[in-house]
Formats: C-alpha cells, structure tokens, sequence
C-alpha cells in the first residue's frame, strides 16, 4: 500500500541522514587530525582564533582543533608503542625473512592501536555531544 511505501522511503530516508551524519563526523574527525599532523610538520601554521567573532563559535572550533591535535598524539602513542613492542622482540624469521616482527608482536601491537582507536572515537563522541548540546541552547 501506499502507506507502507511512504514508511519504507521514510525509513530509508533516515538511515541515508544517519549514514551522511556518520560520514560527516568521521570526515571532521580525518580533517582536524590531518591539519595538526600538518601543522606540527610545519605546513599550516596555528589557528588564529582570536580572529573569530562569537565566543560560542571560538570555543567549538578550538575544541574541534584540540580533538586533532588529541587524536594525533594518541596515534603518535599507538606508533612509539608498536616500535618499543617489537623493538624488545628478538629478530625470528618470519616466511624466511629474517628481521621482521613475530606474529605475537603484530597481534599486541594491533590490539594497542585498537584500544587507542576506540579511545580516539570516544573522544570524539564526547566533543560532538557537547557541541550538539551547545547548539541546542542557543
């Protein structure tokens, strides 16, 4: 009927929003956490937010840079952890190759850089909160 087909479209409709919300997010997320690697490379220089006029807009976009910034240094946590991991590793050959990590190395080292995404996203989830309930109370 054209009832459950105004349902199906809405429900579809939604979950289309919600997957282009998602891919914003995670879009934002990839954005800010390039411009601090950018920026401590020396490509971009520090955000001048003294130039922003509203207080509210200053304090998101300065938390927005800070979850870059955040997120690069966890990432930077994650690498050193994978190089002092398997640094401490002796050298075994793996497949014949002499030099390369063992298998148990790669299986810690990713279970570290899984728990520091899942910290990361985290994060981001608290910030987009605050800034979604910021934006409410206008």
């Amino acid at each position: 009927s054209s009832e459950q087909q105004a349902l199906q479209w809405e429900g579809g409709l939604g979950t289309a929003l919600l997957m282009g919300l998602l891919q914003m997010l995670v879009d934002a997320w990839l954005g800010t956490t390039a411009y601090a690697l950018a920026r401590r490379a020396g490509i971009f220089a520090q955000p001048r937010l003294e130039k922003v006029s509203g207080e509210t807009l200053r304090d998101v976009l300065s938390r927005y840079f800070q979850l870059g910034e955040t997120s690069v240094d966890r990432i930077e946590a994650a690498r050193q952890a994978v190089v002092k991991a398997t640094s401490r590793l002796p050298l075994s050959g793996l497949a014949g190759r002499p030099g390369r990590p063992s298998p148990e190395a790669l299986v810690r080292a990713r279970a570290e850089a899984d728990r520091l995404f899942r910290q990361t996203s985290k994060s981001v989830d608290d910030v987009f909160r605050q800034v979604r309930s910021r934006m409410g109370r206008r």
